[in-house]
């Protein structure tokens, strides 16, 4: 809304014109440039630490299943399978971010 009202103010000549500023107008570009910072350099990194996690899994399972079914037993797969599903999850990459904060 505030940069509609900045962009009105431009079209508006007069004494309508103070009330609307340009201020907003360029804050609002410039919170606009600092999300699309963000997305084009966090973005990637995040995914590719998802993808990274989920392949870290998938080496367990195909182990698993070149082994026989003694030393991987089906429900051992199962749970292999949740935690691939849980590894490509955002829930954990904002877990693991918060451990590496801490």
């Amino acid at each position: 809304m505030i940069i509609g009202l900045g962009a009105a103010g431009a079209l508006v000549t007069g004494g309508q014109a103070r009330f609307f500023r340009q201020p907003p107008l360029r804050s609002g570009m410039r919170t606009s440039v600092d999300k699309n910072a963000f997305f084009e350099e966090t973005m990637p990194a995040l995914f590719a630490q998802m993808i990274a996690q989920r392949k870290k899994v998938l080496v367990k399972i195909r182990t698993g299943l070149a082994s026989n079914t003694i030393d991987y037993p089906l429900q051992q797969g199962f749970t292999d399978l949740g935690d691939y599903q849980y590894a490509g999850s955002i829930l954990d990459l904002l877990r693991q971010l918060l451990r590496m904060l801490a």
